[in-house]
């Protein structure tokens, strides 16, 4: 079957964003943060400050390489945590010292990128591989409206395969 690449030239961001977002207040303890990803399998989710504006994300890399003491820009660099790491983290996480009083706001990168709903896909697929990251932020009018990860672009074009 041929991939109809039209459609998928004329897909926007707003065509295969996800619109319920979990988000993260800048005052959240990462362990709670972590099993907020657990619970949702997610891998990442927006940081908003009191009055909903987006100030950063936080990723399983951010959590996994403070959890580890690992060096986190080499993590990023090769994209190196999974889901199935968090996994087998999250339990451990409760009790470290090198994560109490730990809060959201002391691991998340504050230089996001995001884009407008009216993005064409591939265009979004461009700004993560140029980027190395695993999802954008979709703001509309300073609004945070959607995110967009990699596993939604993927589907959108295995569903026009």
């Amino acid at each position: 079957m041929a991939l109809n690449e039209k459609k998928i030239r004329e897909m926007k961001a707003r065509d295969i964003m996800s619109e319920v977002l979990v988000m993260l207040e800048t005052d959240m303890d990462v362990s709670e943060a972590a099993g907020l990803f657990k619970r949702n399998r997610i891998t990442g989710a927006p940081v908003v400050d009191e009055g909903g504006q987006v100030v950063g994300v936080l990723s399983i890399t951010d959590l996994m390489a403070q959890a580890t003491g690992a060096d986190i820009e080499a993590k990023k660099a090769a994209g190196h945590y999974h889901m199935s790491d968090l996994i087998s983290v999250v339990p451990k996480m409760q009790g470290q010292d090198n994560l109490k009083g730990v809060k959201v706001k002391d691991l998340m990168e504050t230089n996001f990128v995001s884009t407008a709903s009216r993005t064409p896909i591939s265009s979004v697929a461009t700004l993560m591989l140029q980027n190395k990251i695993r999802r954008v932020l979709i703001i509309d009018n300073r609004r945070l409206v959607g995110i967009v990860t990699q596993t939604d672009i993927i589907k959108a074009v295995a569903h026009e395969i």
